[in-house]
Order: structure tokens, then C-alpha cells, then sequence
């Protein structure tokens, strides 16, 4: 609007030059011509506004890399023409704390009802809260501006993008109704479920040594424990803005996201029961997942809790072993964008553990995976390549 205003000074000045200069009855008219159809144009504009309605309307929750459509609706009482309709949306990604703006213009027609539809493009998943608090209309000639007051928001959720993933068991976990089973091939600490007998070799515990058995071999025999292979599941997703200084870009977010749901959603499948949790505040914080109900609500979850501004994966694996959720989980699968192979491998000592690593474009080289199953996924292609998933 300022540069508007700023031509017509311009052109009025030249015309009064022009009129001072030459003296002459041309200039004048034009002169007030150019004085009065500024005028005619706000009164015009004035009552084109008479009842003007705006309406908004979100089309509704959808997935990322898709469009939202957001409806706007204009309705006036009469056909007089109308000059420029600014309106400004303010966008809010409350998972990543983004805020960012569109402004649109719009050339309404001689209409009393108006529809017009634009999209956004969901770049990243999230609650999304979308509002509109001002409308500002201009003449025809953009030299004078009214202000509107429009109270409008509305939330949609941008969803991770669908996945369709097959997720092979390479120890298949039982839910925690099916009884006891056990791992032969791994030796554990259920002293319920005796695997094997051997000599006594220096190190062993006191409380595996068969008392009994060694008095009648006369040398020191001891018991191997049981490894329960009915595991109880936890999916556990890091997600954090930075890793102490480094900022962690958003589709690693988002392929961690997308790869947490599509896996949950696949073991659901199996009817494999398991929890879906991740650290905030020092503290694994986890949701069962035994029905798509409770994985709707585990989504919904993920969608609507902020991410941290700050984190370390170190501290993530410290929680999880500083609370001993080991004793309740025998089988992890750590989604991370975030890898530290040596807290990895101290959690390896304690849980059947998967981990999958999700980097933004390339995959780094990694040190032997030493009890461990690693799986690294490229954040730019994970759509395209990642249909098949062993834990």
C-alpha cells in the first residue's frame, strides 16, 4: 500500500507542476479528477464491505508430504466492486515449536458468495494449530485500508506417512498371558529354569552352584539359568531438537516417527502386545500398545508432545538403566536419529536389543555391532527402501 501511495503523490505532484508551469485548464481538471476518484474509490470500497463474512475451514487431519486444503468463504450484501482482501494465517507446529506465516491476496469478483481453497504442504508431522486474527481490505486503487477483526483456529494432526512394513521376529516374543518359554541358545539369571549343568569355573556366582550334585562328583558343579525368550517388547524412540550442540534435522524426526508407528502397527499385526515409550525429563515414559485403540492412542500421543530442545542419547540409555526398566523389558528396539555405540553396547548386556538408526542421508561406518542387531535407514529414501524389518 505504501508504494501506492507514494506513485499517486508522485503523479499529483507532476500534475501540479504541470498546472503551475503551463498554466493552463487541462491540468487543473486532471488535478481534481485525481483528487476525487480516490474518494469515489473508498466510498465504493466502504460499501462493498457492508456485511462482509469471512469463514475458514481446515480440511482435516492428513499425513506428511500430502496437501491440507483450508477453505475460505466470503459472503456481502451487495455486488459493488471490491478491491484487494489480505488475510494472513499464522501456522503452529506444536511438535517442533515451529511458527511460520502465509499471507494470501485475494481479488474478490462482483459476488455476493465467494469459495476459495489453497493448500499447505505437510512437510512435517505434528499437531498443526492454524489461525487467523486479521483480515485487512484495500480499494481498488490500494490507497486506503480497513481493518477486520477474524477470531478463527482450528487443529489438524499431519501424520507420519504410511508405511507398509513387514517386521520378522528372529526370537518370536510371546505376550505375557502365553506362559513361560525359553531361549536355548542364550544362557539367563531365571534361577526357575534350569538350562544345563557344568564345572564351577572361577567368576561363577555362589547361588548357581548345585550343592547336592558337586558332593556326590566331588568337584564344584553349577547350574545355567534360563534366558526367557517370551519377551516383553518395548519400542523405544529418541526424539530431540539438538544432541548437545548439534541440531538434528527434521526429517530424521520424522522418519523416526514414522518408522515407531509403522512398526508398532506391524507387531500389532502378529499379535505381538508391547509398550511404545521414549525419555523426557530423565524419565522412560511408555504407553501399552495390545489393540489399535491403545496404537491410535499411542500415535496421538506422539503427535501432541513437544520435543525437547535439548538432549543426549547417552542420557536415554543412563534412564533406562538407572530405573532398571530392564527387568520388565527382555526385548528393546531403540529408534534413534542419535547413535552412541558404547552406551548402545551397555545396553545390549541387558536386553535383547535392535537398534535402528536413522541418519539423514547416508549411512555412516559403524563399529562391529557386538550384541546387538543394528539397522541403519536413510531418512531420505526410508519410504521407498524400508519394507522389511528383522528384530
Amino acid at each position: 500500500m505504501r508504494k501506492q501511495r507514494v506513485l499517486y503523490l508522485l503523479v499529483l505532484a507532476a500534475v501540479v507542476l504541470s498546472y503551475i508551469l503551463a498554466d493552463r485548464r487541462e491540468p487543473l481538471v486532471l488535478l481534481c479528477l485525481l483528487i476525487l476518484v480516490p474518494l469515489v474509490c473508498a466510498l465504493m470500497q466502504i460499501l462493498a464491505m457492508s456485511g462482509l463474512r469471512l469463514s475458514f475451514a481446515a480440511g482435516g487431519n492428513c499425513r506428511t508430504g500430502q496437501n491440507e486444503k483450508i477453505k475460505l468463504s466470503i459472503s456481502r450484501k451487495n455486488r459493488l466492486p471490491f478491491g484487494i482482501l489480505r488475510v494472513k494465517l499464522v501456522f503452529d507446529n506444536r511438535l517442533f515449536g515451529d511458527t511460520w506465516e502465509k499471507e494470501l491476496c485475494l481479488f474478490a469478483e462482483e459476488k455476493i458468495e465467494e469459495d476459495y481453497t489453497f493448500t499447505y504442504n505437510a512437510h512435517d508431522c505434528g499437531e498443526i494449530q492454524v489461525c487467523v486474527q486479521e483480515a485487512e481490505c484495500y480499494d481498488l486503487l490500494g490507497l486506503f485500508c480497513w481493518k477486520r477483526q477474524v477470531e478463527w483456529m482450528e487443529t489438524f494432526v499431519v501424520y507420519p506417512p504410511e508405511l507398509k512394513l513387514s517386521t520378522e521376529v528372529s526370537k518370536r516374543p510371546a505376550t505375557r498371558s502365553f506362559g513361560e518359554l525359553y531361549d536355548p541358545g542364550r544362557k539367563g539369571q531365571d534361577v526357575s529354569e534350569v538350562s544345563g549343568l557344568r564345572d564351577y569355573v572361577n567368576g561363577d556366582p555362589l547361588h548357581s552352584i548345585h550343592w547336592k550334585l558337586s558332593g556326590k562328583m566331588d568337584r564344584l558343579i553349577v547350574r545355567e539359568f534360563g534366558y526367557p525368550s517370551n519377551y516383553s517388547t518395548l519400542i523405544l524412540f529418541e526424539t530431540m531438537k539438538k544432541n548437545g550442540e548439534t541440531d538434528i534435522a527434521h526429517s530424521c524426526i520424522n522418519a523416526v516417527m514414522g518408522l515407531t508407528v509403522s512398526l508398532s502397527y506391524s507387531l500389532l499385526q502378529k499379535g505381538l502386545e508391547h509398550d511404545a515409550g521414549q525419555c523426557r525429563d530423565g524419565e522412560i515414559r511408555t504407553i501399552p500398545v495390545n489393540c489399535i485403540a491403545s496404537h491410535e492412542n499411542m500415535v496421538f500421543h506422539m503427535m501432541h508432545m513437544p520435543l525437547s530442545e535439548k538432549g543426549y542419547s547417552r542420557n536415554t540409555v543412563q534412564s533406562f538403566q538407572r530405573k532398571n526398566i530392564h527387568n520388565e523389558y527382555t526385548k528393546v528396539v531403540y529408534i534413534t536419529p542419535v547413535y552412541d555405540e558404547q552406551a548402545v553396547r551397555e545396553l545390549s548386556k541387558d536386553v535383547d536389543l535392535t537398534v535402528i538408526h536413522v541418519v539423514e542421508k547416508r549411512h555412516p561406518s559403524y563399529a562391529a555391532s557386538l550384541g546387538y542387531m543394528l539397522i541403519p535407514v536413510s531418512a531420505e529414501d526410508y519410504q521407498n527402501t524400508v519394507h522389511n524389518i528383522v528384530i
